[in-house]
């Protein structure tokens, strides 16, 4: 009925008008190397760095700033040929990779600019999904339906 759709666009209106929400705003300046598709940036927990995805698998890791003079990359990620699926941890210590088509799941552990592998799981480990613990203490990775779920401690 036009009466309950009427009261639920109200409600949602409501929602985006909560009093506790202020407008924010970052600089991030996007990878224009290897040409091509360049996902839309995935932001740590904190804000402070965004990573993009390239269509080939490599993964680009940029400073936020307040302007375009102070967001410049940081670290590069090799790519394997094939497309990323990016996670970050709660506390944004760890940028998880997936490289979807050969299963392939690295995490690397990220400490201010320098970033270190951490965790390279072999091709075929993880099939269908990821996923870090809200703590962001484990890793749970999915290997294949039937599932295979695997944690791994960070």
């Amino acid at each position: 009925p036009v009466a309950t759709f009427d009261e639920l666009r109200k409600l949602a209106i409501a929602a985006l008008a909560l009093p506790d929400m202020k407008a924010d705003s970052v600089w991030v300046r996007p990878p224009t190397d290897l040409g091509g598709y360049w996902k839309p940036p995935v932001p740590d927990p904190t804000y402070q760095r965004m990573a993009f995805a390239h269509q080939q698998g490599a993964v680009r890791i940029h400073r936020a700033g307040t302007g375009p003079d102070d967001c410049g990359e940081i670290a590069r990620l090799p790519g394997l040929g094939n497309e990323v699926d990016l996670r970050w941890s709660a506390d944004g210590r760890y940028l998880a990779v997936l490289h979807r088509y050969i299963h392939r799941l690295q995490v690397w552990r990220t400490d201010g600019d320098q970033l270190a592998l951490a965790l390279d799981l072999p091709k075929g480990a993880v099939g269908v999904g990821f996923e870090f613990t809200p703590d962001g203490r484990e890793l749970i990775a999915v290997a294949g339906i039937p599932a295979s779920v695997s944690t791994v401690g960070a």
